[in-house]
């Protein structure tokens, strides 16, 4: 997540994580592990998750677009996958000529 959201810092592209945790704790904890710096919001009722976007287990990835769309859905971590971020980018590309 980290590299992903280094290598796309300057372009027209925010990640956010979604922890389902119910307390700060074990998430400041994982970030300090692995010395994240990804933006995190706590969903300890699941309202995100299993509400909004029906996950079906963790981690789950959601791209969603500037218009507030889901236009892909992974499953794992894949945010570093050479295919993944080279759809992202050319999303980006695609946002930008709008």
């Amino acid at each position: 997540m980290e590299k992903l959201n280094n290598r796309l810092k300057d372009k027209k592209f925010q990640m956010l994580t979604v922890a389902i945790d119910t307390d700060w704790k074990p998430v400041n904890e994982f970030y300090a592990k692995h010395g994240l710096t990804v933006p995190v919001f706590l969903d300890p009722g699941q309202q995100i998750a299993r509400g909004l976007y029906k996950i079906t287990g963790v981690p789950e990835t959601f791209l969603i677009d500037a218009n507030g769309h889901v236009v892909k859905h992974t499953f794992g971590e894949h945010w570093a996958d050479p295919r993944i971020v080279s759809f992202i980018e050319s999303l980006i590309q695609q946002e930008a000529k709008l």
